[in-house]
């Protein structure tokens, strides 16, 4: 409300006190239908503009009501009645008692009390009623826009062949399973034991998983047995105990040139060699591999990134890759922190 509508009152035959008192709504309480409000405001600026009196006053109405519970004031009910009078006069009438709301609110289920919002993607509800298009409505673009993006989108991953493996994950140990079977004087044991260790780690991780299924399809429900929250403790102790870099020193040990390369390699690239293993040997869209190696695939994840974005910018020399590991994932920091043995404190 402007200062002129004051001034108007006289010739209107109206009362200071009786608009004064519509104006300064922060006394007002919050009625029992405040989500009508809402919906009203909509409509306001839906049809008159945002800069309207009609739409400020809804919208302030509205936004006191949110807060009239806390204030502890109240709305009275002549002013809730002469409100709603003025809405249906200006907007020439309520069909059914029903408030019609913009076009663009189609797309959005909005729930009696104000309090969903999930996207619609099925058909219009025929028991709302909606006003009048109007395309030139930034949110009429914004959602005409989205909803043909989001067909496009929809459209395009149905006729997808989706490759969920990340080659950059199982290329380490592709690179190293090549260069070993080249060459008859290499690291052909370790090769052996480490695509042994990891094919036992992975049976024994479907185990966990057929095993747990079968549970929850006898008696539990699925929120109480989710994936990440499976036992999957004998995958993680056949990776992280039988298959540690001392065992693996152990295997090798006869093998004069598998040992020079796992001494040379460390324990680090060891356990990185051994997770693109997992990742190799996953089948497509399988979570099995970040389950247990979470840690060490982000690690081979940042090394390729690192070494694509130098390449771009030119250097020809790769500097330091990273080496600090990202945060476990909650099942592998589990499985790596409960089974491997404490580490030895060095007293200087």
């Amino acid at each position: 409300m402007k200062v002129q509508d004051f001034i108007n009152l006289k010739h209107e035959h109206g009362t200071f006190d009786r608009e004064f008192r519509r104006a300064q709504l922060v006394s007002l309480f919050q009625p029992v239908a405040f989500g009508r409000y809402s919906r009203m405001y909509k409509v306001c600026e839906y049809l008159f503009g945002i800069s309207h009196p009609l739409t400020m006053k809804m919208g302030y109405v509205y936004t006191k009501c949110l807060d009239a519970a806390k204030q502890g004031t109240i709305l009275k009910a002549e002013a809730d009645y002469d409100l709603k009078q003025e809405f249906e006069e200006a907007i020439g009438g309520l069909k059914n008692g029903v408030i019609p709301l913009p076009y663009w609110t189609s797309y959005v289920d909005i729930s009696k009390d104000e309090g969903s919002r999930e996207w619609n993607t099925g058909s219009r509800e025929n028991e709302r009623h909606y006003l009048p298009l109007k395309k030139d409505h930034v949110l009429e673009a914004i959602a005409s826009t989205s909803q043909e993006e989001g067909h496009k989108f929809l459209f395009t991953l149905k006729n997808l062949e989706v490759d969920s493996n990340d080659p950059c994950l199982s290329l380490p140990w592709q690179e190293f399973e090549k260069t070993v079977k080249s060459n008859l004087k290499h690291a052909h044991t370790l090769l052996d034991f480490i695509k042994s260790n990891a094919e036992e780690c992975y049976d024994q991780y479907q185990h966990a998983l057929y095993r747990e299924c079968s549970q929850y399809k006898v008696s539990s429900t699925w929120k109480e047995s989710r994936p990440d929250k499976f036992n999957f403790e004998a995958a993680g102790r056949t990776f992280w105990v039988d298959g540690r870099f001392e065992n693996a020193v152990k295997a090798v040990e006869n093998d004069r040139h598998s040992l020079t390369f796992l001494r040379g390699k460390g324990i680090i690239e060891y356990n990185n060699i051994r997770a693109s293993a997992l990742a190799a040997i996953a089948p497509e869209q399988d979570f099995f591999p970040f389950h247990v190696v979470f840690n060490e695939l982000c690690h081979i994840r940042a090394s390729a990134a690192e070494i694509c974005f130098q390449a771009q910018s030119g250097i020809h020399r790769i500097g330091h890759c990273p080496k600090s590991f990202a945060p476990e994932f909650w099942q592998a920091m589990m499985t790596k922190k409960s089974l491997l043995p404490p580490e030895k404190s060095t007293i200087l």
